[in-house]
């Protein structure tokens, strides 16, 4: 006979198995990594069994970025070919490079399928990005140019987000 206790520890084993079946998913789908906020947004966990989950799976942690070690490929999956072309060896054009023919599909693909997960990208690559511009300025030109560029974001914001207004009302 079973008891109500032996019934709880059998349905949270169940749920744990499932649950990490989920975050395996995700990071087996996610060819860059994902971080235990952003498992734990795509699978709709709570952080702290996000990091039961990864305690227990065959990940590597490189900063705050978890990726399985051993990617299984079954024959459904398609692996994406990204051709190459050659860069200019200034940095504005690598850069330029990066983010036009990466970055940017990547993100509108994610825009598509998922705003949230947009978002968590696209505050992702601009912490990144402000992290290793940090380490190469001094501090005093970094805080100045962090507040220049965030006045810059906030007023195209704003122009963006009247544009839209204005044509839903029909003024455009």
């Amino acid at each position: 006979m079973s008891t109500a206790a032996e019934l709880k520890k059998a349905n949270e084993i169940t749920n744990f198995k499932k649950y990490k079946a989920k975050v395996f998913e995700a990071l087996a789908n996610d060819t860059y990594g994902l971080t235990v906020s952003q498992l734990a947004t795509v699978c709709k966990l709570s952080a702290k069994t996000i990091k039961q989950i990864l305690a227990e799976l065959d990940v590597e942690k490189n900063g705050d970025v978890y990726m399985l070690i051993k990617r299984q490929i079954t024959p459904g999956d398609g692996v994406e070919i990204i051709e190459s072309k050659p860069i200019e060896d200034s940095p504005i054009d690598i850069s330029t490079t990066i983010f036009t023919d990466i970055i940017c599909p990547k993100a509108d693909e994610l825009r598509k399928k998922d705003p949230q997960a947009f978002s968590i990208f696209a505050y992702d690559v601009m912490r990144l990005s402000l992290s290793l511009y940090s380490e190469s300025t001094n501090i005093n030109q970094f805080d100045t140019n962090v507040k220049i560029l965030l006045s810059n974001l906030v007023r195209r914001l704003q122009r963006s987000q009247n544009f839209i207004n204005l044509e839903n009302k029909g003024s455009v």
